[in-house]
């Protein structure tokens, strides 16, 4: 168990500070063996804990996890599409020039979830990890 606790002594876990950034955007993933340790050092943090294999891999029985936060951010993704394009369509009537129509709104949320289905394709994620990730 020492060496559980030297291993989170050295790790750098950033400094929460006033936006409370650990807490408000829900938990973050570690082993559950190492739960503890890292609820002690930042206690504001939400630590879920990852199962774990024999080895001390991380398991696939913990995969759900990922997966259940994944289609709720799906579901943020495509209602910030949908408020962005209504801000859109309602400045627009406003505007003489302009007009502005449902058909723009149902357009522009069918492009987010498009754009949301597109980037969970395995395709797409390959081209992604050797294109644009090592670069940022």
């Amino acid at each position: 168990m020492a060496q559980l606790g030297s291993v989170v002594e050295g790790m750098e876990l950033g400094d929460p500070g006033g936006s409370g950034r650990f807490g408000e955007y829900g938990g973050r993933y570690v082993p559950e063996s190492l739960v503890p340790a890292f609820a002690a050092r930042v206690p504001e943090a939400i630590w879920v804990g990852w199962p774990e294999t024999p080895a001390g891999g991380l398991a696939l029985e913990g995969l759900h996890l990922f997966r259940d936060r994944m289609e709720r951010a799906a579901a943020v993704t495509v209602g910030l599409g949908l408020l962005v394009s209504l801000t859109i369509e309602v400045s627009q009537s406003f505007l003489p020039s302009r007009d502005s129509g449902t058909t723009d709104l149902f357009t522009n949320t069918l492009g987010t979830w498009i754009g949301v289905v597109a980037y969970r394709h395995p395709l797409v994620q390959t081209v992604m990890a050797r294109v644009i990730w090592p670069f940022s």
